[in-house]
């Protein structure tokens, strides 16, 4: 009966067989492409989401503006800068019939005004 010699060791077989490692190489590949579209994505709606809380701001304070400016109207109704301005307001925030008629009520007030005509080819377009 042979012996096994007192030193033995096992000796692993490290070939690198790509036929059987390919589904994993897949997966991990495919797995770091997803990741790397969800981080993306979520940087883009925080992003785009801050984008949007500025854009409420700034239509809060235009509106906050116009209702200001509504209730001033109500008792100095001859200043033709004003209903120019109450005009404008309301295009920026796209009331265009509201901006219409504050432009006529401009153009009651100066007929012959440049600005007024100005504006009123700018609400035409």
């Amino acid at each position: 009966m042979k012996q096994f010699p007192s030193i033995f060791r096992f000796i692993p077989d490290y070939r690198f067989h790509i036929a059987s490692d390919a589904p994993l190489l897949f997966v991990g590949f495919f797995s770091g492409v997803m990741l790397t579209g969800i981080i993306l994505q979520s940087v883009f709606v925080v992003n785009n989401m801050n984008k949007l809380q500025t854009l409420q701001t700034k239509r809060t304070a235009l509106e906050n503006q116009v209702l200001i400016l509504s209730n001033y109207a109500k008792t100095h109704s001859s200043y033709r800068d004003l209903y120019l301005e109450l005009a404008t307001l309301e295009y920026r925030l796209g009331n265009t019939t509201e901006a219409r008629a504050y432009l006529q009520r401009a153009m009651v007030v100066d007929p012959n005004s440049e600005a007024v005509k100005n504006l009123a080819a700018k609400l035409q377009e």
